[in-house]
């Protein structure tokens, strides 16, 4: 488990499960499961602490289409920061940093409207988990030299 809370759009932690080895089959003797053979495919996943909400990776060898199939040395990483790559300074996410993005960083450190969790990773351009007057000055930095 990683504490970088503050690199995550949600301040949620990431997991990341690390296999060495890797052994799943559908075959061998599992006694007490109602029959001599028993498949034993993985299922790996995360649920919360009550188990009604989860996120599957695979279950009984069957995975999403644009699933990696796990093997040997291979690793699973869950996260919320977003697989697309995002403009840094771009917190209303036009995919043009200017001077619009200037303001609605600024009126998120005022209180005057709030950004988005995504729209609020984007503004922390320096990375420290926190959207301040120096992300402003970073912003306008970008601006100024494109």
């Amino acid at each position: 488990m990683y504490d970088d809370t503050y690199l995550t759009p949600t301040g949620d932690n990431e997991i990341k499960i690390q296999y060495k080895e890797f052994n799943n089959t559908s075959t061998g003797n599992y006694g007490g499961w109602g029959t001599p053979i028993h498949g034993a495919y993985c299922t790996i996943g995360i649920e919360n602490h009550l188990s009604n909400d989860g996120l599957q990776y695979t279950y009984n060898n069957q995975y999403p289409q644009t699933s990696m199939i796990i093997n040997d040395e291979k690793a699973v990483f869950i996260t919320t920061r977003n697989p697309i790559q995002n403009l840094s300074g771009d917190p209303n996410q036009d995919e043009v940093i200017n001077v619009l993005d200037v303001i609605v960083t600024v009126n998120h450190i005022i209180n005057a409207e709030q950004l988005d969790p995504m729209g609020t990773y984007i503004a922390d351009v320096d990375g420290n988990g926190n959207v301040n007057i120096l992300d402003v000055i970073l912003i306008i930095n970008i601006i100024l030299n494109s």
